[in-house]
């Protein structure tokens, strides 16, 4: 299964927080609405995701999987 994943520029405040062998997943991951960031707009790259926030990301993930 392939998955068309654009890429797009870091648009959290604090995204110098997010290490550099990231920064490219993020950005696509980002740009296509996998992942949003906290409630402030930070990502908190060094933070840690919740289950529940990791259910929201694969919730998010797994209909692009049928495209």
């Amino acid at each position: 299964c392939q998955i068309e994943l654009p890429e797009g520029d870091i648009v959290f405040p604090d995204a110098e927080s997010i290490s550099p062998w990231a920064q490219k997943s993020v950005n696509v991951m980002a740009a296509r609405g996998i992942i949003q960031g906290r409630e402030d707009g930070r990502f908190d790259g060094q933070g840690q995701a919740t289950r529940a926030e990791f259910a929201v990301m694969l919730n998010r993930f797994l209909p692009l999987m049928q495209q």
